[in-house]
């Protein structure tokens, strides 16, 4: 029955079109559900910020949607929580499959008032305390300053600066 459809869509032109657009739209809608952003938000302690919940800790995350782009999504979440500074994609990990990819992002916590979901962890504490794919995604998380993301944020920075100071105002 599908396969009669298919046939009837490709032949008439006036099917064809509406039909490819439903297509799109169903492969965009599964993409688009199959991906999380891990958030390691540190403060200047170091320590790490993680959602309390019954009985469990986890890092916070987000589930994204495909129709906007990631690190908007992710800056508009922490926008929520107070004032970060220097978000950055840190790391990738998954494949696209059913268990979808998560993106890794850090961030450096400046201040701001915490829902009660929320807590601050001592790094040790946190290694301790977490499960293992969190446990994992913290480690990616918490890269040196050399790493290669860090240093093209840095490059990055400067190079605003310099053409921030080069533009006549």
């Amino acid at each position: 029955m599908f396969s009669a459809l298919l046939e009837r869509a490709s032949d008439n032109a006036k099917l064809r079109r509406p039909f490819m657009l439903l297509w799109r739209r169903a492969w965009r809608l599964q993409r688009a559900t199959l991906a999380t952003a891990g958030l390691v938000v540190r403060d200047d302690q170091g320590r790490i910020l993680v959602i309390s919940d019954r009985n469990s800790l986890r890092l916070p995350f987000l589930e994204l949607h495909g129709w906007g782009p990631i690190t908007t999504q992710v800056e508009e979440w922490l926008a929520g929580l107070g004032e970060t500074r220097s978000v950055a994609l840190v790391a990738v990990d998954g494949a696209p499959g059913p268990l979808g990819v998560t993106f890794v992002y850090g961030a450096k916590y400046e201040g701001g008032t915490l829902p009660s979901t929320y807590a601050w962890l001592d790094m040790n504490v946190a290694l301790c305390c977490l499960n293992e794919d969190d446990r994992r995604l913290l480690r990616l998380g918490l890269v040196p300053q050399n790493h290669a993301a860090a240093k093209f944020n840095q490059w990055r920075e400067k190079r605003k600066e310099s053409w921030a100071s080069k533009s006549p105002t």
